[in-house]
């Protein structure tokens, strides 16, 4: 059976794009695997400390959040190439959750926010990274056939850490 023939008809992906579409996969699927496990783990915390009427409150601290980090995220990336830019960010936040992990133990309620919060920014400018990364590969025509394989990448690392975990 001639694979490239079925990963063609399947995927929609050329034989050229394969060298870039197959590592931005994985990378999307290990983004998708980061956000599921901050998530579930951020989340729990949040709504255990706070309950549902603390997301009005998130939800206004976070837009400030996004708007600073948003600044703070233009001034950096400029400074450093991209594909290392994606592991500064994972290598940045992922210490930031595990350290806020170790606070978590001592019972410091006002963690659970900012854990939260931390999540949401991280997972907001990884994908915002990836989409900036990606699209030094792709081009308009090619991105309507290959974006939504690389999406896929993403969920299915999302379900797969969710099994995982339950």
């Amino acid at each position: 059976m001639n694979y490239r023939k079925l990963v063609w008809k399947l995927f929609s992906i050329h034989k050229k794009e394969l060298s870039f579409v197959v590592p931005l996969f994985f990378i999307y699927f290990l983004s998708g695997s980061f956000f599921t496990v901050g998530q579930i783990f951020s989340e729990t915390l949040f709504l255990k400390a706070y309950g549902a009427k603390g997301y009005s409150r998130f939800f206004i601290q976070n837009g400030f959040a996004l708007i600073a980090a948003g600044i703070l995220y233009n001034y950096f990336i400029r400074k450093v190439a991209l594909h290392r830019g994606y592991i500064y960010i994972v290598g940045i936040f992922s210490t930031l959750i595990i350290s806020a992990s170790f606070i978590v133990n001592n019972n410091f309620e006002w963690t659970y926010f900012y854990m939260y919060m931390g999540n949401y920014l991280a997972t907001f400018f990884l994908d915002m990274h990836f989409f900036n990364y990606a699209f030094e590969f792709l081009s308009v025509r090619n991105s309507k056939r290959v974006l939504p394989f690389l999406m896929s990448g993403g969920k299915l690392g999302g379900i797969f850490t969710s099994l995982i975990i339950y």
